[in-house]
């Protein structure tokens, strides 16, 4: 009779214990502030610092319940954010920016990438090493694809008659197909996505550095409606400082961070191709001992406008505060 008593006070003192658990976990999620990321598109792995932050607990010990969202472009996310659907909208910079000047109510709070790591790519037999080598030649573009959105502005800056240029429009998943079949002559790609995979399959290609020749858009970027920086200004604080130590382990560790990251990506792609993509992902991430990852020089912004002004898409340019805000990179609460 004894030993039955001790087991059912056993039985009762887990019981206490595992609800005692459950109320803390749930106090715990009921305390903690929401935050709505979409992303401009599908996954890919420039987005895994993000997921690090998620698998890591770098959201919770802010006190953040964070729900990652993929996007279908930068449009229909940048509206998402202005009807209050989402709080952060992950995108190139260069949209965002773009965005702000026509009148929407956004700021960019931080900008990962302040140049975008994108090239033209050609087949080694037919190369195109400088802008002018692109004279008659056909290249492979899809809406939405930062290497040709700026096109105008590439044949501005390098002398170049767009005339003499041939487009080929195209799905974002056909471009680079085209070229690697004979079927077209260039294609926009990114350094820290097409590349690892093209080396994975032995492909050779040769690549002219788009921001070597007046392309050096802001790609990897964070932007927030003014009414969620002016509601959840300590969430997003908060949420930036989960970030600045993802991208530290992510660029400490890319082959964790990969690890990390498939976990949330079903039938996403090779380890160490991924691994490679968040290496390179990371290499154009600025380091500074003065500000953390995300932090915008002004001057970024003001290089971006004079790309868009250069593209006849600006006529009247605000004041450069106008775009952005460092304001969330203060201590959080």
């Amino acid at each position: 009779m004894a030993d039955y008593s001790v087991i059912l006070f056993r039985r009762i003192l887990s019981s206490f214990l595992v609800l005692s658990l459950i109320g803390a976990m749930s106090t715990q999620s009921w305390g903690a502030d929401s935050l709505n990321v979409r992303f401009s598109w599908k996954l890919k792995s420039e987005y895994a610092p993000f997921y690090v932050a998620k698998e890591k607990g770098y959201f919770i010990d802010e006190g953040l319940a964070v729900k990652l969202g993929e996007g279908a472009g930068a449009q229909a996310a940048l509206g998402s954010l202005v009807q209050g659907r989402e709080d952060v909208v992950v995108l190139p910079g260069i949209y965002a920016i773009n965005a702000i000047r026509k009148g929407m109510p956004l700021k960019l709070i931080a900008i990962y990438h302040p140049v975008t790591p994108m090239a033209f790519a050609s087949r080694p037999e037919n190369p195109v090493r400088v802008p002018k080598d692109l004279i008659n030649k056909t290249i492979a573009a899809s809406v939405g694809d930062t290497t040709t959105e700026f096109l105008k502005v590439l044949c501005n800056r390098n002398g170049l008659n767009c005339s003499a240029l041939r487009l080929v429009n195209t799905d974002s998943m056909s471009r680079l197909p085209l070229v690697i079949s004979g079927k077209a002559d260039v294609a926009g790609i990114y350094y820290n996505w097409d590349l690892p995979m093209l080396e994975a399959r032995h492909t050779e290609v040769v690549t002219m550095d788009l921001a070597k020749y007046g392309l050096a858009v802001p790609g990897l970027a964070l932007v927030t409606s003014d009414q969620a920086n002016a509601t959840k200004a300590d969430a997003l604080r908060h949420f930036l400082k989960a970030l600045d130590k993802a991208m530290t382990e992510s660029r400490r560790d890319p082959t964790e961070a990969a690890e990390l990251f498939l976990k949330n990506w079903a039938g996403g792609l090779d380890k160490s191709v991924v691994a490679k993509q968040i290496r390179i992902t990371m290499e154009y991430v600025p380091q500074s001992t003065n500000h953390p990852a995300g932090w915008i020089d002004p001057n970024v912004i003001k290089t971006a406008l004079g790309i868009l002004q250069s593209g006849d898409q600006i006529q009247n340019m605000q004041p450069l505060a106008h775009y952005y805000t460092n304001d969330l990179f203060s201590t959080a609460k």
